[in-house]
């Protein structure tokens, strides 16, 4: 199984988002100050984005921020927990919500003469759904289950990805997992650690889908 990507959503009531920027961000130590820009960055009060040339992308809008990255798949090094502990560190008093950690996965598709969608020949039960017209669908097969401080929601799908060395399309299964959940609501110093510490154990919710999929799915 390759991981392609990783993000952390942190939502929040009334932040502003026009304090993202570049300068802010390697002025405050937040990210290395190499770092390129792989493309010009966007200020404005309803959203800003800075993207690097490594992969790390950073959103802000007026109710949640998004760290996303892309991941090489034969050298997983994930970059953005730390980097959104140091933003919280920057921007405490700010009225935290929830924070979700997701992740992007997929193994490639085998070929089968039937052409079936794998998803729905191997966790769909037999009946008449499985046609319509004579056709079979395209499925999509979603899991929630709750946690004792949230909850875990993976999606699985048939999809075709294009690689990014040659653009090449490749049909996968692909493996689409969130991990939710609420923060206590204290004051804000008391949230923050809450929140930081969720987004410390990133490896162990990271773990857990690792293991759902091949234990559940892959065997």
């Amino acid at each position: 199984m390759e991981v392609r990507d990783f993000s952390l959503v942190v939502m929040a009531d009334k932040q502003n988002p026009s304090i993202l920027n570049p300068d802010f961000l390697k002025y405050n130590q937040i990210v290395p100050p190499d770092w390129e820009l792989a493309m010009p960055p966007i200020c404005t009060p309803p959203v800003s984005q800075v993207v690097f040339k490594n992969g790390v992308n950073i959103v802000a809008q007026s109710d949640r921020l998004t760290f996303w990255e892309v991941l090489d798949a034969d050298n997983l090094v994930f970059e953005i927990p730390e980097i959104v502990c140091k933003y919280i560190d920057i921007v405490p008093y700010v009225d935290y919500r929830a924070v979700g950690i997701n992740i992007n996965a997929h193994i490639i598709k085998e070929e089968k003469e039937d052409n079936q969608d794998t998803v729905l020949a191997k966790l769909i039960a037999s009946g008449k759904w499985k046609q319509f017209q004579g056709k079979s669908p395209n499925t999509v097969v979603q899991f929630t289950y709750p946690l004792d401080n949230g909850s875990f929601t993976i999606s699985i799908q048939e999809v075709v990805i294009s690689k990014i060395q040659n653009n090449e399309l490749v049909p996968v299964i692909n493996f689409s997992a969130n991990f939710h959940r609420d923060l206590i609501k204290t004051n804000y110093l008391e949230r923050v650690s809450y929140l930081k510490n969720i987004i410390q154990s990133w490896k162990t919710d990271f773990d857990i889908f690792i293991f759902f999929v091949e234990e559940a799915f892959l065997e």
